[in-house]
């Protein structure tokens, strides 16, 4: 059944705050400490040796078949790091800017004094981010501003030229077939995806004379196409005639 032991850190690598315990089995001392092997997700164990402060340490994957030789280079490399845990605690908590990492402060037990430490330190990186993320939102959304203003614009141009007879490029820039199928719509003249998908690829130019119409395209064009470029003409006929009769 093996014992439950709370490990440093969460599963997503931040600190065990609310102390959780995990079940692990355990396989015997470690520099003096108690030491367990926990199994990932894909069945292999990975060491832990408990501190004095209650809480277990992970030290890394072990092979399935580790052995003595294994267990004895994982305690020397934890001998190392326990020699000097104390030193590296001091040291960051000597400096107000300076995370205090866990893993030592555990081996010190001086959790205490490093969470206090880290505290001010979590709350300005908290505050970091989400300024941050205001920041990218802002500029996310003055990008779609921007974006909305130049295609309304490239919309209006291509009203205005199609009204005065002349010939639109719809290739002439990113935003010019954009612009016109903006236009479409804003007149409800809605075209399924497959009609849409055909004018992006092969419709390069329109011009309206009159009642008449005129496309640019390579390819045969479709009967429901015509019947919005139609409708297109007429509604901007209309609209043309009515701003002439308000002036």
């Amino acid at each position: 059944m093996g014992v439950l032991i709370k490990p440093v850190y969460n599963q997503d690598g931040n600190f065990n705050r609310e102390g959780k315990r995990v079940r692990a089995e355990y396989i015997g001392k470690i520099c003096g400490c108690d030491a367990y092997t926990k199994k990932d997700k894909y069945g292999h164990p990975n060491l832990y040796y408990m501190t004095i402060s209650g809480y277990a340490v992970f030290w890394g994957g072990l092979e399935l078949n580790y052995g003595e030789q294994e267990l004895a280079r994982r305690e020397q490399q934890i001998g190392k790091l326990f020699a000097i845990a104390n030193e590296k605690v001091s040291a960051a908590l000597a400096d107000p800017d300076s995370w205090c990492e866990y893993a030592a402060a555990a081996m010190t037990n001086r959790i205490k004094e490093a969470e206090a430490h880290n505290a001010p330190i979590r709350e300005r990186k908290r505050v970091e981010r989400e300024q941050k993320l205001a920041a990218k939102v802002a500029a996310e959304e003055a990008e779609k501003a921007e974006q909305k203003n130049r295609l309304n614009g490239a919309m209006d141009a291509i009203a205005y030229t199609l009204a005065h007879d002349e010939y639109v490029d719809l290739k002439a820039t990113e935003y010019s077939m954009d612009a016109f199928i903006t236009l479409l719509k804003a007149h409800n003249i809605d075209l399924v995806p497959a009609t849409l998908g055909w004018m992006r690829k092969k419709l390069c130019g329109v011009k309206f004379e009159g009642k008449s119409s005129q496309t640019w395209a390579y390819g045969k064009t479709t009967d429901t196409f015509w019947q919005a470029i139609r409708r297109l003409n007429y509604a901007l006929r209309l609209k043309n005639a009515e701003q002439e009769e308000q002036i």
